[in-house]
């Protein structure tokens, strides 16, 4: 079922609305001499988007008041399909209950349905099908999608900045973890944006104190770069709650009951040659910037400096990403009403963010699709796999999801099954990238 079709009859209420227009004659336009009669009645004018044509016959310019139908006005309402997917069902029922309606529509048919892939060497026999994902944030298929995704775009983007530039003196790659004070509520939107700036505001803080101590004690470089208006230091960062439930200690015993929000990062950036007055100095800040944001300090800041990023980055980079990242495909939840409670909390705010010389990173371009066959690509070929999608008017395209169970019934394959059972990851076999 379409999103189109899950719609309700609406109602045809008539309003009055004043609609200020030009009133243009009819044209019949079937040779350059019309077209020309037509152009010479309009004039050129320089607005803020450029040049514009605007007639000007004054006659033709008027204020008009009618009465207008209003457009049917179409109110989603809860698949009743939904009762028979269980509790996948049941989430997107609790969704859409909160005012997550879109959310709803795509948790329930994630991985339930899918779009079609052809082989372009082997149409008829290497068939498959890449199964829809919702991408909510705390939708445990689409997790590890989530994570994959951010490694696949930031490993090679961090790399390349370290590799092309040299690091002066005393400069650190570390993990950094900061920690809200948290008794226990519900977190709301707003909580969640006030703890993300004030985590940028105490890595751009700290920076600058710990260049302004480097600088009184000689440091020409960082007398330097205190003048300069760029940024001296990186930060890429994830959003995190603690689970719902932990074996080993009763709720009744934790104050937060894991909705204690907190921060995973690495940071790379000057540092103080005594590590632990640096580290006094991002606590500090810490406790500020939460004192300000939230009313009372949070003392919770770690930092765990990283050994041979210089000398050998690759290993160094991917073993921070990867427990950056963990974070991000992990489940916290054990019940829906806490996966839509976090749902709403995180609703329009990202869990990962970049800021410094970090921030508006750009991976490559690449191409759009499915990759290559994964079947050809075990054989040593290279055949692009085309995706059955819908032809708009416009020439453009949108994806058509069929039942993932017709689908198999028909024959086709999962594409990461099969990926999977060849040993191939999805870079193997990506081409421009799914």
């Amino acid at each position: 079922m379409n999103a189109c079709e899950r719609t309700t009859e609406a109602d045809t209420e008539t309003r009055t609305t004043a609609i200020r227009r030009r009133r243009l004659p009819e044209w019949e336009i079937e040779s350059d001499a019309d077209l020309e009669r037509v152009l010479s009645q309009a004039v050129e004018v320089q607005t803020p988007r450029g040049p514009v044509l605007r007639w000007k016959d004054a006659e033709d310019a008027e204020v008009v008041e009618h009465e207008v139908d209003a457009e049917p006005r179409k109110a989603l309402e809860p698949d009743p399909y939904w009762e028979k997917l269980g509790e996948r069902g049941e989430g997107a029922r609790l969704l859409f209950e909160a005012g997550l309606q879109k959310k709803a529509f795509r948790y329930a048919d994630c991985e339930t349905r899918a779009e079609k892939a052809d082989c372009s060497s082997f149409p008829g026999e290497h068939r498959f099908f890449k199964r829809y994902h919702c991408m909510n944030r705390f939708c445990k298929y689409c997790g590890p999608v989530h994570r994959a995704r951010l490694h696949a775009h930031y490993e090679p983007l961090l790399l390349a900045y370290l590799r092309d530039r040299d690091r002066p003196s005393e400069y650190t790659l570390a993990r950094l973890n900061f920690t809200m004070r948290c008794n226990g509520e519900v977190l709301t939107s707003e909580q969640v944006r006030a703890f993300n700036e004030a985590v940028r505001r105490t890595v751009r803080r700290s920076v600058y104190k710990i260049l302004r101590l480097r600088a009184a004690k000689g440091d020409d470089w960082a007398a330097s770069a205190l003048k300069s208006r760029k940024a001296t230091y990186g930060i890429l960062f994830s959003d995190e709650v603690g689970y719902e439930t932990r074996g080993h200690v009763p709720d009744s015993l934790r104050v937060a009951h894991g909705l204690n929000l907190h921060a995973h990062g690495i940071f790379l950036g000057p540092f103080l040659s005594n590590w632990r007055a640096g580290w006094e100095v991002f606590r500090d800040t810490w406790r500020e910037e939460t004192k300000r944001a939230f009313g009372e300090e949070s003392h919770g800041c770690y930092i765990l400096h990283l050994r041979d990023w210089r000398s050998n980055p690759v290993p160094v980079i991917k073993h921070a990403l990867n427990h950056l990242l963990k974070y991000v495909s992990k489940c916290p939840y054990e019940s829906l009403e806490r996966m839509v409670e976090l749902e709403q909390c995180f609703d329009g705010a990202r869990r990962i963010h970049a800021g410094g010389v970090w921030y508006g990173l750009k991976e490559p371009k690449g191409g759009h699709g499915s990759g290559y066959c994964p079947i050809c690509a075990k054989e040593g070929r290279k055949s692009p796999l085309y995706l059955h999608r819908r032809l708009l008017p416009n020439g453009g395209e949108i994806p058509d999801y069929w039942p993932v169970k017709a689908l198999e019934a028909e024959g086709w394959r999962d594409l990461e099954e099969v990926r999977r059972e060849l040993g191939l990851s999805p870079n193997d076999s990506a081409g421009g990238g799914p």
